[in-house]
């Protein structure tokens, strides 16, 4: 069994020069990396030149922009058994890959895997390998999860099944639309709705950052988590639940910068931005 790891990038070169370093490093390698390029041309030459003699890299230019369009595009030209998205500025520790074979080696009725996630190698050491495995049966399953795209493994059948509507190219971030998150959210709650086996296994790590950097990207990200409760009409429970989580995430972890993200959270997956936004646009209208 072998994985195809797609690696869709816009503006950086020296994170996925440190990505391709931490597959360099793997146990087991990769069979294939393609890369999904959506910079000018030349801008990842370089780094691709550095690496290709080591890695078996497949480096495809495009001249459209958006992650989600670029990783349906990738998905298309894979030829491995297991497939995963990477982000560019994500790192594997060095026993990803393997983990992740055995996994679905041992069974056949896995289609989609959710990994761990650290916020460093050092974090490796402390980080549980208990072996355990969490079926992922609903949308609170899922958000328990914590899944980010980087995260996630999937069976290529899978895939297949979804192409070419696998990530839906109206999410995330350079998309047509106004959600710049949540795109691996809803392909996996179109995946429990299609009642695929998901297993959250935390000893399958992948290093990552937090996503919410700033009060405008954590204002996005709410947003994006607002969308898809209401794209699934997944009622009131679920709305309000997402309304106390980055409170609860506060009082774990307090500090100024945590209660300004924690605001900006709340205000996105409120929906209150897009509501004003729809008033504004038909005040604007009848003028």
């Amino acid at each position: 069994m072998q994985i195809s790891l797609i690696l869709c990038t816009l503006g950086r070169r020296e994170v996925v020069d440190k990505f391709l370093d931490s597959i360099s490093r793997q146990t087991l390698k990769p069979r294939e990396i393609i890369i999904v390029d959506q910079n000018p041309e030349g801008f990842l030459d370089s780094v691709v030149q550095q690496w290709q003699s080591n890695l078996p890299i497949r480096h495809y230019r495009v001249n459209f922009k958006g992650v989600s369009r670029a990783r349906n595009y990738g998905a298309s030209l894979a030829s491995c058994e297991i497939i995963s998205f990477p982000d560019d500025d994500c790192l594997y520790v060095k026993d990803t890959i393997s983990r992740i074979l055995n996994c679905f080696t041992k069974s056949i009725n896995i289609d989609i895997v959710i990994g761990g996630k650290i916020s460093s190698y050092k974090d490796q050491h402390s980080f549980p390998l208990d072996n355990s495995v969490v079926k992922v049966r609903t949308f609170l399953d899922l958000l328990k999860s914590k899944a980010e795209t980087s995260q996630i493994f999937f069976r290529k059948e899978f895939i297949i099944e979804l192409l070419p509507n696998l990530f839906d190219e109206n999410i995330g971030p350079g998309s047509n639309g106004d959600y710049i998150s949540n795109e691996e959210t809803d392909l996996l709650f179109r995946a429990i709705r299609l009642r695929k086996n998901i297993f959250h296994k935390p000893e399958i790590r992948i290093i990552h950052h937090s996503s919410q950097v700033s009060f405008h990207r954590a204002l996005g990200y709410g947003i994006g988590r607002f969308r898809i409760i209401q794209k699934y009409k997944l009622g009131a429970g679920y709305y309000f639940l997402n309304l106390l989580q980055p409170f609860v995430r506060l009082i774990n972890h307090f500090s100024l910068r945590n209660l300004s993200l924690c605001i900006a959270t709340v205000i996105g997956r409120s929906g209150i931005t897009l509501i004003l936004q729809e008033i504004r646009a038909k005040l604007n209208k009848s003028n």
